[in-house]
């Protein structure tokens, strides 16, 4: 047994198909903040993660995490003469291209992962992120024996939509049979893992974090917010509304902008700021052209870095986000986190109703709307205006968010559930 309960310091292992520079979602973000406040409480962490083409060194160590890039090699000639034609029809020919790529990485990152452990190298737990990492993680156990987690952001039928690959679905409803635990990011999203017929008794909740240090209303430019105001032609008594986000349709951004007109109709002097690029852009378009929305409905398509977000988000008065499925939500953190209130879906799925505290509460940080209705996110965000309590809610929000949601609370919490599964293992 590797583990010894007396040493405070854990060897955790992950898998994640994310890892910097490889990022393009959330679950990458998630990725570097958990191990940047795992290292900074003292444990060691080995990620197995994909290379680009070769292009980043295979190994090395990077802010004392030991980093194994593995290049896939598609072995699609022999797989293809094996696969089903439920698989042909579901996946297509390109989808097939990427699932043998996908299978390769998870066969070199397990295989690392199991010569580490072979060769005398003492670690503690696996964790393998989303279905993505879940053939690796099982491969793992099977071949080690140690403690192993399967850590689900999201769902093959709420991301999707409705629009589900039931192989995907079929996978990660037999996860828990493979693993010796499940940690997802919100009670909303355990109650979607037992709807799919996972044990309820192995699955644990650990919220996702946010960087205080980076999203700090002290940090906030006034000259900056000047200039953002003018160059989006916001005039100095306008209040601005904040979506920040994907545009499709998972998110709401046309449902929130189709509920401007009602929003104006009670403050006439408002903006709404879209940030965010995807498949819905032409459609919001249309939404602005058909309602004449052109001067009070905002679009910036241009990826922020993380000082514009900042002073974005110092910029607006309330942050709306109207998801339909979201089974946690940073970007309602991170607003938080600078103090803004903020009006989020509540409906389905929905972390960010865990989040976000709504009246009649002493300390209310914001407003659930039902994210399919536009009449209702037109409700919340002007009942909130109305209330005159923007200020008193935002502060509320940041206190919440430097109670519960720091990444050093959340690791710690995060920690806890290693520690219980590790013995749950080995019988300590």
């Amino acid at each position: 047994m590797a583990y010894d309960i007396d040493n405070n310091h854990l060897s955790i292992a992950f898998v994640s198909i994310e890892y910097p520079p490889r990022i393009f979602g959330g679950l990458g973000a998630y990725t570097i903040d958990i191990i940047n406040a795992f290292t900074e409480l003292g444990h060691r962490v080995v990620i197995a993660t994909p290379n680009e083409g070769d292009s980043l060194p295979s190994y090395e160590v990077v802010d004392c995490v030991d980093v194994f890039r593995l290049q896939p090699i598609s072995d699609r000639n022999t797989l293809e003469l094996f696969l089903s034609q439920e698989t042909w029809d579901t996946w297509g020919d390109q989808g097939v291209d990427f699932l043998c790529e996908l299978l390769s990485y998870n066969h070199l990152a397990a295989s690392e992962i199991i010569k580490l452990v072979r060769n005398g190298e003492i670690l503690d737990i696996c964790v393998g992120h989303d279905w993505l990492d879940l053939p690796a993680a099982m491969t793992i156990k099977r071949e080690t024996g140690i403690p192993t987690i399967f850590h689900v952001h999201s769902t093959e039928v709420g991301r999707s939509m409705g629009n589900s690959n039931p192989q995907i679905q079929r996978f990660e409803s037999r996860s828990a049979d493979y693993v010796d635990a499940i940690i997802t990011v919100s009670h909303a999203m355990k109650d979607e893992l037992i709807f799919m017929g996972v044990p309820k008794d192995k699955i644990f909740v650990c919220y996702n974090g946010v960087d205080v240090k980076k999203f700090d209303p002290a940090k906030a430019r006034t000259g900056n917010i000047a200039k953002l105001r003018k160059e989006y032609g916001i005039n100095k008594s306008d209040r601005v509304v904040l979506f920040i986000g994907r545009l499709e349709p998972v998110k709401g951004a046309d449902k929130l902008v189709q509920a401007m007109p009602l929003v104006l109709e009670k403050n006439p002097s408002t903006k709404l700021v879209v940030v965010g690029s995807g498949t819905q852009e032409g459609l919001i378009r249309s939404i602005i052209s058909d309602n004449s929305l052109e001067g009070s409905v905002l679009i910036n398509t241009d990826f922020l870095a993380d000082d514009e977000k900042l002073d974005h988000y110092a910029m607006s008065d309330v942050c709306v986000f109207p998801s339909l499925y979201e089974p946690f939500g940073i970007v309602a953190i991170e607003a938080m986190a600078m103090g803004k209130p903020v009006v989020v879906g509540a409906r389905g799925t929905s972390g960010l109703r865990e989040i976000v505290i709504t009246p009649p509460s002493d300390k209310p940080t914001g407003m659930h709307v039902n994210p399919h209705d536009p009449q209702d996110i037109a409700w919340g965000i002007n009942t909130l205006f109305e209330s005159k309590n923007e200020k008193e809610w935002g502060s509320n929000g940041l206190e919440r968010v430097l109670e519960m949601f720091t990444w050093d609370t959340v690791a710690r919490r995060t920690l806890d559930v290693y520690r219980e599964i590790i013995c749950q293992v080995y019988g300590t």
